[in-house]
């Protein structure tokens, strides 16, 4: 039953369920807790993740914050961890009934962080998020199913309801302005008139504006020089458009075409006629990273490799979605970006 206010994503999905998954693989009084040597090789496997992550991200994960509970993340890290890092990282630790069972949290939650599959893979991730709480009890035994876990069988229904990915009705932007008015307050002494003068006194404007690109908005920066470039132009570094970022450094310059290529960005073209181009490089390999629940290909996840030699282009109308892509040493794990916090 859908309940009459929308279910937060942010303390609902990722600080009760996926911090709840983590703290009975690290809690010393759980069977399923993580040896010492695995929790080593998984701090190891995510500290080398964390040079691939994206800009978009402004929070890294700290290996010192790791220990044998996972209290210490904020919902951000969370969120990126369940989506997006533990996919690696928890392959290369866990035993499989385990790792499939956290394949059942991460396609079910990614595909309702999607403004892409929300809807038309919604009854998928509805099956799949029931089949994680019967599996969850079976692993974990009947006290890992609170109310939390318990409800990630609504989440399909709620994003139905409220006609958007999670995001859409998560505290996420509320909760990272949180900072913002912390920093006005000069003591706990009267914090709501404090702030309520604050208010008064910049006109409602707590912080400068700061411009951002909007979703139909190009914004091209950093010129350089381009040896032996084919296309005649004018050459830059760094794009930002559609709220990402895309530039030259390895973990900003892979991105999605409108035809699922996997493109690794080598420069960003402005021709004399004002068309903006991209040029890279494609992978040729591409297969699924995973085929359970689903193939992962199906969500545009993909492990790649065999870069192409020869250097084509794309018009930016071509661009369809940044990767995050964590590098391997003869492969590579591409998943399409979701978050921009």
């Amino acid at each position: 039953m859908i309940s009459q206010f929308p279910l937060d994503s942010m303390p609902m999905v990722h600080l009760g369920v996926f911090l709840r998954f983590l703290n009975f693989l690290m809690d010393e009084n759980t069977p399923h807790r993580l040896s010492s040597a695995t929790l080593k090789l998984f701090i190891t496997s995510l500290a080398a993740i964390k040079n691939s992550t994206p800009c978009e991200f402004n929070r890294k994960v700290k290996e010192r914050k790791i220990k044998r509970t996972g209290h210490h993340f904020k919902a951000t890290e969370l969120r990126r961890m369940g989506l997006y890092d533990c996919l690696k990282a928890f392959k290369d630790v866990l035993p499989e009934n385990l790792y499939k069972l956290y394949l059942l949290f991460q396609s079910g939650v990614y595909i309702l962080s999607s403004p892409r599959f929300y809807r038309t893979h919604n009854g998928i991730a509805k099956v799949i998020l029931r089949e994680f709480v019967s599996h969850a009890q079976t692993v974990f035994g009947r006290q890992f199913i609170v109310y939390n876990v318990h409800s990630l069988i609504h989440m399909a229904d709620e994003c139905l309801s409220c006609d958007g990915p999670l995001d859409a009705f998560s505290a996420f932007k509320f909760e990272n302005y949180l900072k913002t008015v912390r920093d006005i307050l000069h003591s706990g002494y009267k914090p709501l008139q404090q702030l309520a003068n604050k208010v008064r006194e910049t006109r409602g404007q707590l912080t400068n504006p700061t411009r951002r690109v909007g979703q139909d908005e190009v914004r091209i920066l950093n010129p350089h020089t381009v040896v032996g470039e084919e296309m005649a132009g004018r050459h830059f570094a760094k794009l930002e458009t559609r709220g990402i970022t895309l530039n030259l450094r390895d973990a900003d310059c892979c991105f999605l075409t409108d035809v699922d290529e996997v493109v690794l960005l080598s420069n960003i073209i402005r021709t004399p006629t004002g068309d903006i181009f991209l040029a890279g490089h494609k992978f040729l390999d591409c297969r699924d990273f995973y085929d359970y629940p689903l193939p992962s290909s199906d969500l545009g996840i993909m492990e790649v490799s065999n870069r192409e030699g020869q250097k084509r282009y794309w018009r930016l109308d071509n661009f369809a979605q940044k990767v995050y892509l964590i590098r391997g040493v003869d492969s590579h794990l591409c998943i399409p970006l979701l978050h921009s916090v």
